[in-house]
């Protein structure tokens, strides 16, 4: 490595001074005091300095400072790529170039990335000498080839275990990302079906380079609850059966070296009573327009059991499994209850009175016991996100004073409660769309469609059955920024995701195929581009309007001064931006969520606007938050992430793990989560 040398000579004499440091660009001098020389000299480490076998620190350059009298250094390390938009990270060295191997390890990870290769850092390397009590600056530059602390991840890796015989050609069971850079995506997943003798699964996954025998690259159990090792330094991985589970989802975090296995349950059935003491006991059983009048639904209280608990008289019922259709249903038999028999009698119970239905769907196994419940009776209602959280009364059911119903129609996925008005009892659960409401349980989550929903207010059993076909998928359209000499701090910086709330604003999904952002903007000139650090993309002014990606567009102005919208339709490639009539209400805007026991936390206004706010947030796992002002008067949600439109009121955002720019439009209630 060549050795770079930067001299300075500055005559230097006893000041007297009452500070113990003066900068030293404007050193004091009294000429009696005889000069000293000051040079330094740096010599950056050779060859790769590889991380995964450093110690606490380590050793960058070889500083050499040399003076005519004693005197002391310090060491300040900006590190770059070379590259013109490259981040900067300053870090502090020790007397001799050492600095601590953590930050050096978060440091190449900013600038490059975790995979474990050399990577070029440039060095501008300070030293202040202090002589005298005058403080003398020495710059010097350097070059070394850092490689991080990671391991190897390849694109594929697969099962080998009991479920193929332990097979190591064997590829029935791939385990990957989402085919993105495994270093930029680095959470695997697989799910695996569960055994069909309900006993132990046992495995390792070896890497695709592994496959035909060589087990030396296998991942193992590290012999830790959730930790795993490289290179079969460990033992096989083992999944005890978890009852009534159909499969098991493995997720892998490989720079982590953890992981999760989820068991997966079967998709909840829904069957319905029917007879002549269910409802108005009329046996109808026609369409869904029966549930609620003759058909009560029996709602879910395990992993493949569905409950129904209320008042029975001795006449006769049945269970059916699909409105309209008599094919899949329970009755009675010669020895008992029994399943799709065309023969099947009516059940009955042996005296009028308060009774328990239980379906165990997976085993076909039905019973039918007496409860032992003196039931309240309430006036129920609903309230939700969709309702802006007011109490909206449900109506009884025929023939039932402890069951309700109510027609719902959500454009948009919700969250709800059953209550009595006062909100003095009132039940949740995180289950959809049928489970158990507890009281002061979580919000129920609702995907957006229209329902029949059924609640039973002795058990806290709700169904909420759907009417209309299943949502398509939403599709969350790319985000695109504003940028310009009107927009944020107004440099129109573009280097990277750190310029978002600065000089980056971005537009909020609508809920519809649209981004948007409502805003103050001068006449001065702005642009649109889709990624942060690139000008590729980008929306400019043509001769004849608004162009994209037109390398000789303008920047685009408004006429005068004032708030303005500014629409992007990408369904149909259109951008639009017209006067907004508001007059913005000033809040201080905070967050709130799971993270921190839904407590308020402040957040900062973004440069240049007084609607706009901006915080960094990590998540280590998923979690749930709102936009909100102190004592949530005015709170925001919306079901959408990373990017919507909240309302007051609203469902909570579900925030996936990981490290976000995060950015709130205060006049809109857009909503933007970016990814670090």
């Amino acid at each position: 490595m060549k050795k770079i040398l930067f001299f300075a000579s500055i005559a230097l004499f006893a000041a007297s001074c009452t500070e113990d440091y003066t900068d030293w660009a404007s050193l004091q001098q009294n000429p009696a005091e005889e000069a000293k020389t000051v040079t330094m000299s740096v010599t950056p480490a050779a060859g790769n300095v590889d991380l995964a076998a450093a110690g606490d620190s380590v050793q960058l350059f070889v500083p050499a400072v040399v003076i005519s009298d004693e005197a002391t250094s310090t060491y300040e390390v900006v590190l770059t790529t070379g590259e013109e938009d490259s981040p900067v990270i300053t870090l502090t060295a020790d007397n001799e170039g050492r600095v601590l191997t953590s930050e050096l390890q978060e440091a190449v990870l900013a600038l490059y990335g975790a995979r474990p290769v050399p990577r070029n850092l440039n060095m501008a390397i300070t030293a202040y000498t202090v002589v005298n009590g005058q403080s003398i600056k020495n710059v010097a530059q350097g070059v070394v080839s850092v490689i991080p602390e990671a391991p190897e991840i390849e694109q594929e890796y697969y099962l080998t275990g009991t479920p193929n015989g332990w097979d190591n050609t064997n590829t029935d069971y791939v385990m990957t990302n989402d085919g993105s850079d495994p270093y930029e995506n680095p959470t695997f997943t697989l799910r695996i079906p569960a055994s069909a003798d309900g006993s132990n699964i046992e495995f390792k996954l070896t890497p695709k380079s592994g496959l035909g025998g060589d087990w030396s690259k296998c991942l193992a159990y590290a012999g830790e609850e959730g930790k795993f090792s490289y290179n079969n330094q460990g033992d096989n991985f083992v999944i005890e059966p978890v009852a009534d589970a159909i499969a098991y989802k493995l997720t892998f975090k490989m720079l982590e070296l953890t992981y999760t296995v989820e068991a997966v349950f079967s998709t909840p059935e829904t069957w319905y009573l029917v007879g002549s003491c269910i409802g108005d006991g009329s046996w109808g059983n026609s369409s869904l327009d029966n549930v609620g009048v003759s058909l009560f639904p029996l709602a879910r209280t395990g992993n493949s059991t569905i409950s129904y608990t209320g008042y029975f008289t001795t006449d006769g019922f049945k269970l059916i499994k699909t409105p309209g259709s008599w094919n899949d249903q329970w009755g009675q038999g010669a020895n008992g209850y029994v399943k799709n028999d065309g023969g099947s009698g009516n059940i009955t119970v042996p005296s009028a009175g308060y009774y328990t239905v239980t379906l165990d769907y997976i085993n076909d196994i039905l019973t039918i016991e007496a409860a032992d419940v003196t039931p309240q009776t309430y006036e129920v209602g609903m309230a939700g996100s969709f309702n802006g959280w007011s109490f909206q009364p449900m109506n009884k059911c025929a023939g039932n004073d402890h069951l309700w119903r109510y027609e719902l129609s959500a454009a948009t996925d919700e969250e709800g409660k059953f209550l009595i008005d006062g909100w003095s009892v009132n039940w949740g659960a995180a289950d959809f769309p049928t489970g158990v409401g507890q009281q002061n349980g979580p919000n129920i989550p609702i995907e957006r469609g229209s329902y029949i929903v059924i609640f039973n207010d002795i058990t806290g059993g709700y169904n909420f059955i759907r009417t209309d076909a299943e949502p398509e998928p939403v599709v969350i359209p790319d985000t695109w920024y504003l940028v310009g000499s009107c927009i944020g701090d107004g440099t129109w910086s573009n280097s990277g995701v750190d310029n978002v709330g600065v000089s980056l604003f971005p537009l909020a999904y609508d809920g519809e195929s649209s981004i948007t952002y409502t805003g103050y903007f001068t006449t001065d000139g702005f642009k649109l581009i889709k990624t942060p650090g690139s000008w590729d993309d980008q929306w400019g002014q043509g001769a004849n309007g608004y162009v994209k990606n037109d390398g000789t567009s303008g920047n685009i102005t408004v006429p005068a001064a004032g708030y303005y919208t500014v629409t992007y339709n990408q369904t149909a490639d259109e951008l639009t931006i017209v006067p907004a009539d508001i007059t913005p209400e000033t809040y201080a805007v905070g967050i709130a969520g799971s993270f921190n026991e839904w407590s308020f936390q402040t957040i900062t206004k973004c440069a240049g606007s007084d609607h706009l706010w901006r915080c960094e947030f990590t998540a280590d796992t998923d979690t749930e938050l709102k936009f909100l002002i102190d004592g949530w008067a005015v709170n925001w949600g919306a079901a959408y992430f990373p990017s919507g439109i909240g309302v007051n009121g609203g469902a909570n955002i579900p925030v996936a793990a990981g490290n976000y720019v995060v950015v709130f439009n205060d006049i809109t209630g857009g909503y933007n989560f970016v990814s670090k």
